[in-house]
């Protein structure tokens, strides 16, 4: 659930015009994986790769 409301709030925020972000998320296993260079393939890696793709769309991503 937590990856599914990450996406949904980078959407806002990106529809918003907001183009600094800072993601913040409990779950240090989740951090982990969008931090990871490698492809997830994971049962939530769809998430998670595109949580990793939504990075580019913003000037800064922490």
């Amino acid at each position: 659930m937590e990856l599914i409301a990450a996406k949904e709030g980078l959407q806002f925020a990106y529809d918003l015009g907001f183009r600094d972000i800072v993601l913040e998320m409990d779950a240090q296993g989740v951090v982990d994986r969008i931090n990871s260079n490698e492809e997830c393939f994971e049962a939530e890696g769809n998430l998670v790769e595109d949580i990793k793709e939504m990075q580019g769309w913003f000037r800064s991503f922490s």
